[in-house]
């Protein structure tokens, strides 16, 4: 993904739990996180205080890639249990999945003119 300044890829394994919710867990790298963080300060979205602050976490937190190129943010993700985290940090309680009933399936033995009966 890109926007701006901002770049982000990431890789993940999904499944579903015994209750037929999705789980799983990956990886998000991004790129660009500080200029982000400044754009929304100039935005009025965060307070020129929160971006200079969240932007001295970014340098300390990221990594330049061993290819070269700018520096990176990697942050773990898990979805269990329908709650969404970002190294371990809560974002999100997800809503539960409603599966649709499975459809009703033909008696064989019941009815005559359906195929299979001998």
């Amino acid at each position: 993904m890109r926007w701006g300044p901002l770049a982000a890829s990431g890789t993940a394994t999904l499944t579903l739990d015994e209750g037929l919710q999705p789980m799983g867990a990956g990886t998000l790298r991004v790129a660009g996180a500080g200029e982000a963080l400044q754009a929304a300060a100039q935005a009025g979205l965060l307070t020129r205080q929160a971006a200079a602050t969240g932007r001295t976490v970014l340098r300390l937190l990221s990594r330049t890639p061993a290819a070269g190129g700018p520096a990176e943010l990697e942050v773990p993700l898990t979805l269990e249990d329908r709650v969404l985290t970002a190294a371990r940090m809560r974002l999100a309680q997800l809503p539960a999945w409603s599966w649709p009933a499975p459809p009703e399936l033909p008696d064989v033995a019941q009815d005559p003119s359906l195929p299979g009966r001998d």
